[in-house]
């Protein structure tokens, strides 16, 4: 069931959940090129992290991301810091085959070692 969306500046934030398994996907799509988050899509994604129940499990799509600059990059690693401090075992998703995803999932493997929750798939 879709419970939030977030759209502006080229990018939609689709956040589904299932209250009783205690489970969320949040789908990404078009281009996180905001040059401050923190007027854009940031507070939302700390409104989510903040809302997630602890234990819960959240899958994060980046799949259909087309491009995500180093602004929004932080921003997601802040999200998955505060996910990881409730014990929210958090999947991402890319798309190994297309570049700048594969090498941000490298790096957020990298800046994720010592969060016990977080899982790049």
């Amino acid at each position: 069931m879709l419970i939030e969306k977030f759209q502006g500046d080229g990018l939609t934030i689709l956040v589904t959940a299932n209250h009783l398994a205690g489970s969320y996907v949040v789908l990404w799509e078009g281009a996180a090129k905001a040059r401050d988050p923190e007027g854009s899509f940031a507070p939302f994604l700390r409104n989510l992290a903040e809302r997630t129940r602890p234990h819960a499990t959240m899958e994060l799509d980046f799949r259909n991301l087309s491009y995500v600059n180093s602004a929004a990059f932080s921003s997601i690693v802040q999200l998955l810091r505060a996910l990881d401090s409730k014990a929210v075992s958090t999947s991402l998703l890319f798309n190994h085959a297309v570049p700048w995803q594969r090498i941000s999932a490298t790096c957020i493997r990298v800046l994720s070692t010592r969060m016990k929750h977080i899982y790049i798939l």
